[in-house]
């Protein structure tokens, strides 16, 4: 889309949740990192420091919810004509390897997924679904070569590469992105493009 003028912005730091981030609350962080910078499009990831890859905790839950309404009604005040686009956890990665007592789990991460799924059709919001297509693919990569599987998510919380695509193309589905971004042609004759 090279007709597309546009310009990323990740305000996003290392170990942010809704109730808790080493960069300040959610309120200083988006007073300071995103509404200066009056965006036509946020695009919000919570749920894995917000209680994701351990077993469902309805307190967690609860909190996690609260502040997805707080950041949705924060951003609809202050910036009510962008578009806000709220994409559903990416998995913590329970099929390359076994869950272990202290390693956690897919439940919660789903759980959330779900709850916004809902809160994003009550309210007219954009979901983009981060979690599925990741398993499905981990499950597909695990029968095919299950240890090569595990690079997919070698912590199993920070995707890599490969699994970046799969939530990068998760998100132009959500947005309605045509199917086909490119074509290339090759005349195999002159060997010309």
């Amino acid at each position: 889309f090279p007709e597309l003028k546009v310009q990323f912005f990740n305000r996003a730091w290392g170990g942010d949740g809704m109730t808790s981030s080493p960069a300040g609350s959610l309120d200083t962080r988006l007073a300071r990192d995103v509404f200066p910078l009056a965006p036509t499009v946020i695009v919000a990831m919570f749920g894995m420091n917000d209680g994701g890859a351990r077993p469902f905790d309805a307190k967690v839950f609860e909190a996690y919810q609260q502040g997805i309404e707080h950041l949705v009604r924060a951003v609809q005040n202050e910036l009510p004509a962008t578009r806000l686009t709220l994409l559903e956890p990416s998995p913590f990665d329970a099929v390359t390897r076994p869950p272990g007592i202290d390693s956690g789990d897919n439940v919660m991460l789903v759980r959330q997924g779900e709850y916004l799924r809902a809160f994003a059709v009550r309210n007219g919001l954009v979901t983009a679904d981060l979690n599925a297509p990741v398993v499905a693919a981990l499950v597909e990569a695990a029968r095919i070569d299950p240890v090569g599987a595990q690079d997919m998510i070698p912590d199993r919380v920070h995707p890599e590469v490969g699994a970046h695509l799969i939530m990068a193309a998760a998100l132009l589905r959500a947005w309605n992105f045509p199917r086909t971004v490119s074509r290339l042609g090759i005349d195999l004759a002159t060997q010309q493009f």
